[in-house]
């Protein structure tokens, strides 16, 4: 399928030139802030293990790291970053540019794929959507798995699709070692497997062999929790199970909170209106190709998936950034349905250049005051601790400094990117220290107000950048 503008090559030639604009366009916004300190989890725990391995050894076995530093993860991400690491350096610079060209070159592939599989203007539709995504601009360039998790799962049932055996083992594989959130996929993966031997009354020796392939990549994440185990005494990480919350009301209260961040936060609100109403057209004046699409294996994987996955979200700690994973779930259904409404690939390819526009104007025009890792604004809360550090702790070593965690982690980590590799800071907690660094991502406003009214600390510092601000109390 190509745009009919002619020439069909030219018309080629128009999606790829539109693919790599796009593609220059992040990267250009995203190249002033490549040298910027790690953020929040970038932080701790990420950029602590991928240093602590790229200075160590390169392993994916569990039984040969520090588990408090790399919290039960599984180990693929860990490897592949401190590989990267080994090729360039372990700074926030060259980690971020790895992070962002890994981001480029899955997004290429997932371009291709849709390409090969749906026709060409589909995969530009689903491409424009998601590379303008702010949670995407923010994430693609962060030390953190979600971008890979994203397009590792969607690889994974197109592999599935075309009975693609090496490349869903690889994919696979490597998904479930990213992270457990992983499994999920292959979860799908599997029922959809066995749905179709049952429905077809074909479950044999032959589909039962067929099944267990299907699910080797689980077979593999079982091995690396047995791992775990023998050496550590536990499957999971303790303190990531205990995080899990089976209620009702929780479980509803992340179901709503989930359903709200991916259709109606960032712009998604006009989209999601336009989506739901080209399905309801489709479904009134083109009813047989209606159900050719719901009729398709992919479409089946991609909804399962994000229902399985939203469950599996709504029973563990709540973060936005998580919630990556389906959205390009989102852009390939929703491009399916709109391309087979306009059935025009030049109108097509005209509303992925509006998409695209539409979504970049919402990430520059539009303000919010997430400060968060999937918020631009993350921008200015590193600016600001960052410039605090830089005009008043590193003129006042010889004093003890205490704040939240992250704070004082990034106090004593270097290669954070806070502080320089020969300044050594006195860091303790905020009950002990002579200066109390607070931040809007942190403001110990309980411990701040009840010291204010005992009128034993006053505000000695503040820097302030956009919504973001840093402060430094004195204590008398």
């Amino acid at each position: 399928m190509m745009l009919q503008f002619g020439n069909s090559k030219i018309a080629n030639g128009y999606v790829y030139l539109m693919l790599s604009l796009a593609i220059l366009g992040l990267i250009l916004i995203k190249l002033s802030n490549l040298h910027l300190p790690f953020y929040w989890d970038e932080a701790w725990s990420y950029a602590k293990a991928v240093y602590e391995m790229y200075t160590h050894k390169i392993t994916l076995l569990p039984s040969e790291v520090n588990q408090e530093i790399f919290r039960g993860h599984p180990l693929f991400f860990y490897f592949l970053t401190s590989g990267f690491a080994k090729l360039t350096s372990f700074t926030p610079l060259a980690m971020h540019a790895c992070m962002l060209g890994l981001s480029m070159v899955l997004l290429i592939a997932l371009f291709f794929i849709l390409k090969k599989h749906h026709g060409i203007s589909i995969a530009f539709i689903a491409t424009a959507f998601l590379l303008f995504q702010e949670v995407f601009i923010v994430q693609s360039s962060f030390l953190l798995p979600e971008v890979l998790i994203a397009f590792l799962g969607i690889f994974c049932f197109y592999a599935y699709v075309q009975k693609n055996y090496l490349l869903y083992i690889l994919c696979g594989a490597m998904l479930v070692l990213t992270k457990e959130s992983g499994i999920v996929a292959i979860l799908v993966v599997c029922l959809y497997e066995l749905i179709q031997f049952l429905y077809h009354k074909k479950l044999n020796l032959k589909g039962i062999a067929f099944l267990f392939f299907w699910s080797l990549p689980l077979w593999i994440f079982g091995l690396f929790i047995l791992i775990q185990k023998l050496k550590w005494g536990w499957y999971l990480f303790p303190e990531h199970v205990s995080m899990m919350d089976l209620s009702i009301a929780g479980i509803k209260n992340r179901l709503h909170a989930i359903a709200t961040y991916l259709f109606f936060s960032e712009g998604r609100n006009v989209y999601t209106f336009l989506f739901f109403a080209c399905i309801l057209l489709i479904a009134i004046f083109k009813w047989k190709l209606f159900k050719q699409i719901v009729s398709m294996p992919v479409v089946h994987l991609l909804l399962v998936f994000f229902i399985f996955y939203s469950l599996f979200s709504s029973v563990n700690f709540y973060s936005a950034r998580y919630l990556l994973a389906l959205l390009p779930v989102i852009a390939i259904l929703s491009a399916i349905i709109i391309d087979q409404l306009f059935s025009n690939q030049k109108i097509s390819f005209f509303f992925s250049i509006l998409l695209a526009v539409f979504f970049l104007s919402q990430y520059f025009l539009i303000q919010t005051a997430g400060l968060g890792d999937t918020s631009k604004h993350y921008v200015h809360s590193v600016s600001s601790l960052k410039l605090t550090i830089d005009e008043f702790v590193i003129k006042n070593t010889r004093s003890s400094f205490g704040g939240d965690f992250l704070t004082n982690t990034n106090l004593q980590f270097p290669e954070a990117g806070y502080i320089s590799s020969k300044m050594k800071l006195h860091v303790v907690s905020p009950d002990d220290a002579q200066y109390i660094i607070a931040t809007s991502i942190e403001p110990l406003e309980e411990k701040i107000k009840e010291l204010k009214q005992q009128n034993k600390i006053e505000m000695v510092y503040e820097n302030v950048s956009g919504p973001a601000w840093c402060r430094v109390y004195y204590r008398k």
